[in-house]
């Protein structure tokens, strides 16, 4: 398994596991959404602020790794 906090970046789309994402709902409401790749969450690198970066982070269900779906 990949090491926490690499950088979620925008990348040229080749269809492999690493470039596939799970959403999976929560019962809050919110969604978890991990790599089919390493099974990282995506967080928001421990802010809940616009314009933070992107990581992949061990699931933890902190607020950072809690999105909501519009």
């Amino acid at each position: 398994m990949k090491a926490s906090q690499t950088l979620a970046v925008q990348w040229q789309p080749h269809r492999e596991s690493n470039q596939r994402w799970l959403i999976d709902a929560q019962p809050d409401g919110t969604y978890k959404i991990s790599n089919q790749a390493n099974g990282k969450a995506l967080d928001g690198a421990s802010s809940t602020s616009n314009g933070a970066p992107l990581i992949q982070y061990t699931c933890n269900g902190g607020s950072q790794q809690k999105w909501k779906l519009r």
